[in-house]
């Protein structure tokens, strides 16, 4: 029995350790997903590395330029923007919009 007993103290503490070890690498990166994945509008991107650069291609249909940031924070690549209602939509008797702003 009291072998049984310290292969479960054993095992808690090595589970101790796996968790702290996942919450010292996850921790990092809360900042960037509870702000960065929780908006209403995702737009598909791509992004891969060349010899020199970086590249990120993003569908940003509808967003200026000036209301884009691209941030690099814990290694994580941040890209926020704003997609704005249009303009025209005020005033009018719209039945359906599809294309989400945020």
């Amino acid at each position: 029995m009291a072998h049984e007993h310290d292969l479960l103290k054993k095992f808690l503490a090595l589970r101790e350790r796996v968790h702290s070890l996942l919450e010292d690498t996850i921790s990092p990166l809360r900042l960037v997903t509870d702000t960065a994945f929780n908006s209403t509008w995702s737009p598909p991107i791509d992004l891969y590395e060349t010899e020199k650069e970086f590249v990120l291609m993003a569908e940003l249909s509808g967003v200026n330029k000036e209301d884009l940031d691209l941030q690099m924070v814990e290694r994580v690549v941040v890209l926020k923007g704003e997609r704005r209602s249009p303009k025209d939509v005020c005033g009018q008797n719209y039945h359906r919009l599809e294309r989400p702003v945020g």
